[in-house]
């Protein structure tokens, strides 16, 4: 694993959903710019002080390791670069249910995923009321279908004849 990865990696970690990479992407961008449209009266550290505590940390630790100085900004724009098409590049996995996620089903959902696909993984939630309840799952093409509704309309077939003497 070469340098950047080393530090990529860690990053990547602790972003669970597209939303959660979206805002990440939404600060490194405010970072990009200030590299290239600094102000003579608001420097590049004060655009940094701006960002998220965690993005903050993240990156602090990242430009640490790899002996990047704050005023380096060739190098800062090298890693935000790299980092960006990494960000870009990480599978993801969509996921309907029928309710907003609470935060335990987002984490649990989210380390089940991280643990069978690699901890660059997300996940794109979606909320899709017709489905009563469970999920609908689909990843690189592929899909499966654990929703009530879909369940529901399994039993209503398969029961057709005994439903329909009932009528």
């Amino acid at each position: 694993m070469d340098a950047y990865a080393a530090t990529i990696l860690p990053i990547l970690k602790t972003i669970n959903t597209t939303q959660e990479r979206e805002l990440f992407e939404q600060e490194l961008e405010k970072l990009s710019v200030a590299l290239y449209k600094i102000k003579p009266h608001e420097g590049f550290l004060d655009i940094f002080s701006r960002l998220g505590k965690q993005t903050q940390e993240l990156l602090t630790q990242a430009f640490t390791k790899l002996q990047i100085s704050l005023s380096n900004t060739e190098g800062i724009k090298t890693y935000l670069t790299i980092l960006k098409l990494r960000l870009e590049a990480m599978p993801v996995v969509s996921v309907q249910i029928a309710l907003a996620p609470t935060q335990e089903i987002l984490l649990a959902t989210s380390s089940f995923v991280k643990e069978t696909l690699g901890d660059d993984a997300l996940i794109a939630f979606t909320v899709d009321p017709t489905l009563v309840a469970g999920a609908v799952i689909s990843y690189k093409g592929k899909f499966f279908d654990a929703s009530a509704k879909n369940q529901l309309s399994n039993v209503l077939l398969q029961n057709k004849q005994d439903i329909l003497s009932l009528i």
